[in-house]
Parts: C-alpha cells; sequence; structure tokens
C-alpha cells in the first residue's frame, strides 16, 4: 500500500491503523518511498485499488516485500548465479517490452524498484515515469548510479534510457556492486571512461581527474572476473548482452524484444531465486540524493 499525503502536518508512523470504508490496514514497516504504480501483467506492479483515510490518499498494491537489492544483500558475495541472473533479465525485458510499447519510459529503473516473489520479478515506483514522446528532463531524472548518458547530457530521452540501467544492474547482479558508483554525474562519467576506454582518449590525458571511482570496473570484460563467472560457458554471452545494453549511443542500444531473443536468455530456469533473510531491512542512501 502506498499514501499520498497533501498535509504536509500529517505524518503516517509504524503502528498507525489506516481505516477505509470496509478495512483497516496496520502499517507494520516502510519499505520505501515510491511515489506511483502501474496495473498490468507484464511484470509490473498490479494496483488493487484506493480509498482515503483523512488527508491521506492511500494506493493499495499486491504486497510485495522484498526488492532485488535485498535479494542481492542476501547472497554471501553479492552477486547471483547466472542461471538466476537470466530468469532476472528475462522478466524485466518483458516489463522494458510492455513499457517501451506503451511510450513510457520508467526513469527510476534499480534493484530497489526490482520486487522478487518466489520466482516472480514485478516493476515498482512509477513516481518518475513519464510519456517518451514529450519527456521533460527537468522533471524526471534517473537514479545517479543508472542514469543514461543521454540524460546527463540533457539530450532527448527515449525508452532506451531503461535499457541503460537495465544494463548497469545486470553488472551489479554479475559482480556484486555498482558498476558506476559515485555521488555526482562527474564520478559517473570517469567511470563510464574507463568501461568504455576503447572509444576515448586514454584516462591518462585528463590527469588526476580523469580517473574513475577505485570500485568502478575497468572494463565490461572484467565483471565477469569480479564476479568469478569467467570461466563459465556463458560469460562470452552475458558480457556481449551487457555491452549491447550499455551502449553510449542509445539508438544502437539493444531493444527488449532483441534482448529476449539474446542467447543469455535461453538457458534453464533456475529452480529457486535468492531469498533475503530480513523482511524490512534498511534501505541503502540514494547517491543521486546528493547530485548537484
Amino acid at each position: 500500500m502506498s499514501c499520498v499525503i497533501h498535509d504536509s502536518s500529517f505524518t503516517v508512523r509504524e503502528g498507525d491503523v489506516l481505516s477505509s470504508a470496509s478495512s483497516k490496514y496496520v502499517v507494520e514497516c516502510f519499505l520505501g518511498e515510491g511515489s506511483f504504480g502501474k496495473a498490468d501483467k507484464r511484470q509490473l506492479v498490479s494496483f488493487m485499488g484506493c480509498f482515503f483515510d483523512g488527508p491521506l490518499i492511500c494506493l493499495e498494491y499486491e504486497l510485495l516485500d522484498r526488492s532485488l537489492y535485498n535479494v542481492t544483500q542476501a547472497s554471501p558475495h553479492g552477486y547471483l548465479p547466472l542461471p538466476t541472473i537470466r530468469y532476472i533479465m528475462e522478466q524485466l525485458a518483458q516489463a522494458l517490452l510492455f513499457l517501451t510499447e506503451a511510450g513510457i519510459i520508467h526513469m527510476d529503473l534499480k534493484p530497489e524498484n526490482i520486487m522478487v516473489r518466489g520466482q516472480e520479478v514485478k516493476v515498482i515506483d512509477f513516481g518518475s515515469a513519464c510519456n517518451a514522446a514529450h519527456c521533460n528532463l527537468a522533471e524526471y531524472h534517473q537514479s545517479l548510479p543508472y542514469r543514461a548518458p543521454e540524460v546527463m547530457l540533457g539530450l532527448p530521452a527515449t525508452c532506451s534510457a531503461d535499457m541503460w540501467s537495465l544494463g548497469c544492474i545486470l553488472a551489479e547482479l554479475v559482480q556484486g556492486s555498482m558498476l558506476y558508483p559515485g555521488v555526482k554525474e562527474y564520478h559517473i562519467w570517469q567511470s563510464i571512461l574507463k568501461t568504455h576506454e576503447a572509444l576515448f582518449q586514454s584516462t591518462e590525458e585528463y590527469g588526476e581527474a580523469g580517473k574513475p571511482h577505485p570500485s568502478a570496473s575497468s572494463s565490461l570484460d572484467n565483471v565477469v572476473k569480479v564476479g568469478n563467472v569467467s570461466d563459465d560457458p556463458r560469460a562470452a554471452s552475458i558480457t556481449d548482452l551487457m555491452k549491447r545494453m550499455l551502449q553510449l549511443d542509445p539508438n544502437l542500444r539493444i531493444s527488449p524484444r532483441e534482448m529476449l531473443n539474446h542467447p543469455f536468455i535461453y538457458q534453464d530456469r533456475p529452480a529457486q531465486l535468492v531469498q533475503p533473510k530480513n523482511r524490512c531491512p534498511k534501505p541503502r542512501v540514494d547517491s543521486s540524493d546528493t547530485d548537484c
């Protein structure tokens, strides 16, 4: 359930009871601060209804309390097995295919906005979503570590911006850490210069300021090495998929339909997704909040 508060003096706390005409809801814990949802059956969160409770407009969704971020945190090394990653990516590609065909850009795709329930993966939080035909970048920004180059440059955004975010998530699931960490867009560009160094001049020409974040991968080829899957026969196909998702030119980026037909997706489904231990873990700090 989500609540929209129009009266800034009104607060909701754990243990509070919210009432509708037919039901009562106890606030057990806060899972995050998203702002909107979308109902459908294409790996997107299902909208159940809404009701008023005083100054609150409460939106009711299906119960999804485990995020992909929680799942990775429950993994001993932070990264997931390739069969599990393949299964997650297939469902997320289906979600992006639906959004692309509907002309919608999610604009905030990140592990915290991807929920896992059993073998099902769903995208939530459409508070930053926009119509691809007229997306105002002054209003809609992706979370910093998953922000597409064209968004940082202020260029027109398309549904390919979500594919960049998904490519960053794919790398994160493989290596167990963010591909492009940083608290400023400048830091993100430093890391991109490193992973795409073949397209740029040597970072040495930029001096000290051109050095990437110390935890950034030196190239996209090294992501599978960090995740200890370089010897896996699927390492080559997942690296190829990652490179196609993280094309700097959005026009050259792989589409959701092409992704569903990529060789890496044609693998056996895992028997069980890794489940987190804690139901209500503390959310990590979104570095985009400190971005200027």
